[in-house]
């Protein structure tokens, strides 16, 4: 079919023997899905290994030269992709497509808007804060009450909508091979992670409710700021806009850029493409993935964001008690 179409040597119009209808959709549709993913799934082991040898090579060279950096970053090579075989294959259309989905996202974060922002300003407003700060158990467990309560509801939604769009993605396109490591998919070949598709599939989510974490903690402190609902929804924007500008440095190669990156939240919703590949990070002359500088940095940011909503409140409730 290939000499066919090269040559220009086929019919044009439309075609009674051809599965689509037409020679040249037969031969694209086979070409797509067929022959380069199996393709590139035959020869996977030997470009593996020709990276491992490398990497191997590198390590002694490294040790020499005693660039402790390089040579961790050699050794991380050969530990996680040394012996990769792919012995399946499948038709993965459906996991791609599900790896790269992200509009539920918008329907969280605007939920998160509904949900976070209102926390605690709807409740100064109406007085209702000063009524369940009254009683000795609302002093006790009231920030603590508000945080876990938004939490909860986060990772609750983030649960469900993934596995929704599993189901709804399963029916829809079957979602064969599973059990498949990652890097099975052309485009994660280079991928760090010996995780199956179902497993990243999970782990980006997970990450993405992470996020959505540390941000509805921000709007919570930043609900508790403030009365003003328009200031409210102009702080929410910038922030987003700004956190998600930041994020789309994660993979570059610019080390000032990757450093603005990985303090966004936002950055975690990036899975998909930090599961790509080997991203790595020059922290002081150590070795360390992008993506796990970027989670100890988001857990500090969610802690820090915390201890100033406690001190916030503290702060607020004994200038009351004084002025009374």
């Amino acid at each position: 079919m290939k000499e066919k179409i090269d040559n220009a040597d086929y019919q044009k119009g439309y075609t009674k023997s051809a599965g689509t209808g037409y020679i040249f959709g037969d031969y694209s549709l086979i070409e797509t899905n067929f022959y380069q993913p199996i393709k590139n799934l035959v020869s996977y082991a030997e470009k593996n290994k020709k990276l491992v040898d490398q990497a191997k090579e590198n390590i002694k060279f490294y040790k020499k030269a005693d660039n402790r950096y390089e040579l961790k970053k050699n050794q991380h090579i050969v530990k996680k992709y040394q012996d990769r075989v792919i012995y399946d294959f499948y038709d993965t259309t459906g996991f791609q497509k599900l790896l790269d989905y992200n509009f539920s996202d918008v329907i969280l974060m605007i939920f998160l808007f509904l949900c976070a922002l209102p926390l605690f300003y709807q409740e100064q407003i109406y007085g209702m804060e000063d009524m369940i700060l009254a009683t000795k158990k609302g002093r006790k467990t009231y920030v603590a009450g508000k945080y876990i309560s938004v939490i909860a509801v986060i990772i609750m939604c983030t649960v469900v909508i993934a596995c929704v769009n599993y189901i709804v993605f399963y029916i829809t396109y079957g979602l064969k091979g599973s059990q498949m490591p990652i890097y099975a998919l052309e485009e994660f070949q280079y991928s760090p992670y010996n995780l199956t598709l179902l497993q990243a599939y999970f782990a980006i989510q997970g990450l993405k409710c992470m996020a959505f974490i540390v941000v509805s903690t921000l709007m919570c402190l930043i609900s508790n700021m403030t009365k003003n609902t328009m200031m409210l929804f102009i702080i929410f924007i910038g922030v987003t806009v700004f956190g998600l500008y930041c994020s789309g440095y994660i993979c570059s190669d610019n080390v000032q850029k990757v450093v603005i990156a990985i303090a966004s939240p936002f950055s975690l919703f990036k899975g998909f493409n930090i599961f790509k590949s080997l991203y790595e990070l020059d922290l002081f002359g150590n070795f360390e993935l992008r993506i796990n500088v970027c989670i100890v940095i988001q857990v500090i940011f969610e802690m820090l964001l915390i201890c100033i909503s406690y001190y916030k409140y503290k702060h607020s409730n004994s200038r009351k008690e004084s002025f009374r």
